[in-house]
């Protein structure tokens, strides 16, 4: 939990703010008006001049702006631990043809000991909203329901540092797999986003990549990605060059390995693979985004199932992944910065691809 002063700068406010930006009828993207509002409500750190995200969020964030902070941040807190435990639930359970809620129990420990989770619950971010749209969207199209399941993928777009990567796996796969109806679900639920944004600013689209290009040039590689590595490695003297180079080889391996298959991968298993990617090679990262390495960990467990039949046993692969969330931030006390936790995504993707490609089992084939 946080203390009043901390929640007032915390991310939560960030979009507690935009939600009552809508109840009391303020611009978030004005920023005198935004700073206004921040500090009337205990804000003492402007880290952002106006709401930073993509304007249709704050629509979305309505009902919480119409809570009093306080009892907001609790709701939020509670609702955003029942949709991680929910998000693992639903696909390991779809995974593996199984309803056994005892597996939140043992799944739960290792779950909320994730060091990613913990930073998440604790500055009130929304990336357990943002695993529900990814594991919403797999499981509509793990059903066939095409156009739906792109739909609900579209709405990755609020946060486009995270969502541009992950829809252009997505598509890339549609467009092998010849899904057109998943394809144009995509691009429907994009124009509706554009439209819940224009209808508060028209020019909402430029001021967001304006204020958003801005972000990037003050953060751009501290954080835990191959740019991060990058300054890391030639104290910033070639990170871009560097950069580069292990984007090309992270690509290139996950290019190389889903070849292998000939494009018969299931959507889950191609998101899974993805997602350590996505994290490693996006440009702007902070270590709460890496609670989406839960997906890939959850088939790494039913994947672990197939071999030890002991829930228990399942568990295990939370509670490993979370002791080393813990070890690779030990370093963050010399470098100031949390770039270690780079090798994290890539521990779990070497570690998934090595499962499939020893069991050579591919999770349910979804055929056209």
């Amino acid at each position: 939990m946080q203390t009043w002063e901390n929640l007032a700068n915390s991310d939560f406010t960030t979009f507690w703010l935009a939600g009552k930006s809508v109840v009391m009828g303020y611009d978030a993207y004005d920023t005198e008006s935004w700073l206004y509002w921040r500090h009337y409500f205990g804000a003492t750190w402007d880290f952002n001049p106006i709401f930073i995200y993509p304007l249709p969020l704050r629509i979305l964030l309505t009902p919480i702006g119409l809570l009093p902070l306080p009892q907001s941040y609790i709701l939020w807190l509670v609702i955003s631990q029942v949709l991680i435990l929910f998000c693992v639930f639903r696909l390991y359970t779809w995974l593996r043809k199984s309803d056994n809620t005892t597996i939140l129990l043992f799944f739960g420990v290792g779950i909320y000991l994730f060091r990613p989770t913990i930073l998440s619950l604790r500055y009130g971010q929304f990336s357990p909203w943002l695993m529900l749209i990814l594991t919403g969207a797999i499981l509509l199209w793990e059903k066939e329901r095409w156009f739906w399941g792109g739909f609900v993928l579209a709405f990755l777009m609020v946060k486009p540092q995270l969502g541009v990567l992950f829809i252009l796996i997505a598509l890339l796969w549609l467009v092998f797999r010849k899904v057109y109806r998943g394809m144009s679900g995509l691009a429907a639920g994009g124009v509706f986003l554009v439209i819940l944004g224009v209808v508060q600013n028209p020019n909402w689209v430029m001021v967001f990549l304006t204020t958003g290009n801005d972000k990037l040039q003050n953060t751009f590689a501290y954080g835990p990605n191959v740019w991060g590595v990058a300054r890391l490695l030639t104290n910033g003297q070639a990170i871009l060059l560097v950069g580069i180079m292990l984007t090309l080889a992270v690509v290139g391996f996950l290019i190389w390995y889903v070849r292998q298959y000939k494009a018969n991968l299931s959507i889950t298993t191609i998101m899974g693979l993805g997602t350590p990617v996505v994290l490693m090679t996006t440009p702007y990262i902070w270590g709460y985004d890496q609670i989406f390495l839960l997906f890939p960990l959850t088939l790494i467990a039913a994947l672990w199932a197939q071999r030890v039949k002991s829930i228990l046993w399942h568990s295990f692969v939370f509670i490993f992944a979370a002791v080393i969330s813990f070890l690779l931030y030990f370093p963050t006390q010399v470098f100031n910065f949390d770039y270690f936790s780079f090798f994290l995504p890539l521990v779990i993707l070497i570690v998934l691809a090595w499962l499939l490609k020893r069991q050579d089992w591919k999770y349910r084939e979804t055929e056209q």
